[in-house]
């Protein structure tokens, strides 16, 4: 999913002669939503197993440090890793007489220790 990949530093430009070491805040939010077309009975049923939510949104927060080698700059990106849940989701009635199906599939944001979950990798490029 290198789509969801976005920077989440601001840069540091090395134009010295020597090394150049910082600590770069960090930070992405990322959201995520189920949105498909169908009944609200499915609807329903769908929520119970996401708790609730259609839409939801996790941060991502931290300073970390880094050191440029001159003549180059250097920044933070992050790409989330996202949960996906799919199938045929079957409504039926009272009768239980299936009414309708429809193929579901759903990503979603995966949390660890409060945060979002994902790759954080340092991109080094020449001036």
């Amino acid at each position: 999913m290198h789509h969801l990949r976005s920077r989440v530093s601001i840069e540091v430009d090395n134009a010295t002669q020597d090394p150049l070491t910082r600590t770069v805040s960090v930070s992405s939010t990322v959201s995520y939503s189920a949105n498909i077309s169908i009944t609200i009975p499915i609807r329903s049923a769908i929520s119970a197993v996401l708790g609730g939510s259609w839409t939801n949104s996790y941060q991502l927060s931290d300073s970390v440090g880094i050191t440029v080698q001159p003549g180059y700059k250097s920044w933070f990106e992050f790409t989330p890793i996202m949960d996906n849940s799919y199938g045929v989701t079957e409504y039926y009635n009272s009768f239980g007489s299936k009414v309708s199906s429809v193929w579901t599939d759903i990503y979603t944001a995966r949390r660890v220790s409060g945060q979002a979950d994902g790759i954080l990798t340092a991109v080094t490029v020449r001036r």
